[in-house]
């Protein structure tokens, strides 16, 4: 092995310290968070939906549409109205 050497794919002068990459980094300016009712003025437009294999324990609370198409254990009160799918299923009071 002697005479030969091991090249290197990279140079010394490309490798940079971990410290180095963090102070060239800027971090991302973070996003603004709007006013909900400046966001969506008409409440009745909000739909909230529990999927199909989703499963919520305890009571929810909407504004808006509630629909269900998994299941739920516990109260609902909507707003504007609730609809239950073909396969959905509500195990407590139902409020509009």
């Amino acid at each position: 092995m002697e005479g030969r050497s091991i090249l290197s794919r990279w140079s010394d002068s490309r490798r940079t310290d971990a410290s180095d990459k963090q102070s060239e980094r800027t971090p991302d300016p973070s996003p603004k968070v709007k006013d909900r009712a400046a966001m969506n003025p008409q409440n009745d437009a909000i739909i909230s939906i529990i999927g199909p294999g989703m499963k919520v324990i305890g009571d929810c609370i909407t504004d808006g549409t509630m629909r269900v198409e998994g299941s739920v254990e516990g109260s609902i009160k909507a707003g504007k109205a609730v609809v239950v799918g073909k396969d959905g299923t509500v195990e407590g009071n139902i409020d509009t």
